[in-house]
């Protein structure tokens, strides 16, 4: 129950700061749910931590499948940054902050 109260609240959270498609709505796919999953349960954030910004080089800041992908490595540990993605991962670009 108290998993569910804070996925939600996580969710009301991204929909706050606005997670803009291409088209201009403010939609969750599958990948985004994954994210939220994360920040929900506890698993990303920690305290102490910053936030990092991901945006695809087309100005969209929406999350698709490949950004999941990379977000889960780095609230994983597995990867510490990751810079210049080719086309391969929607030709993503990332600035990461230091995780505390």
């Amino acid at each position: 129950m108290i998993a569910t109260i804070a996925l939600f609240a996580t969710s009301l959270a991204f929909a706050a700061v606005g997670d803009f498609n291409e088209d201009g709505t403010v939609a969750l796919d599958d990948a985004q749910a994954v994210i939220m999953s994360a920040v929900g349960l506890g698993m990303a954030f920690p305290p102490g931590s910053t936030t990092f910004v991901a945006g695809n080089t087309n100005g969209s800041d929406a999350i698709d499948p490949g950004d999941a992908v990379l977000i889960l490595l780095l609230l994983s540990g597995e990867i510490d940054a990751f810079a210049g993605a080719g086309s391969n991962w929607n030709e993503l670009t990332w600035e990461v902050g230091t995780w505390g």
